[in-house]
């Protein structure tokens, strides 16, 4: 699949909707509504992600796990963060 094609397409699209949606468009870690970002918590379903694959977050927020944090133990991390957050 391509990753950038994908991210221009209307399922794609759609599934950004739902996600900003259930956060109401806030970032998941500092509660933020300014330039949120749809954000793949794991790589491995694109183009078949669930609800839980993906997280908002802004785009601080968001730049920051992409310096910090090994994608592959993303999730592991943003869950670590979350706990305690009440929603």
């Amino acid at each position: 699949m391509d990753y950038q094609k994908y991210l221009q397409s209307d399922e794609w699209r759609n599934k950004c909707i739902a996600v900003r949606d259930f956060w109401d468009n806030r970032c998941a870690v500092c509660n933020s509504d300014i330039n949120t970002h749809v954000h793949h918590r794991t790589y491995h379903n694109i183009g078949h992600e669930q609800a839980n694959d993906m997280i908002l977050l802004c785009e601080l927020c968001h730049t920051t796990f992409h310096k910090i944090v090994n994608p592959l133990s993303m999730f592991d991390q943003i869950a670590v963060m979350l706990k305690g957050i009440p929603r």
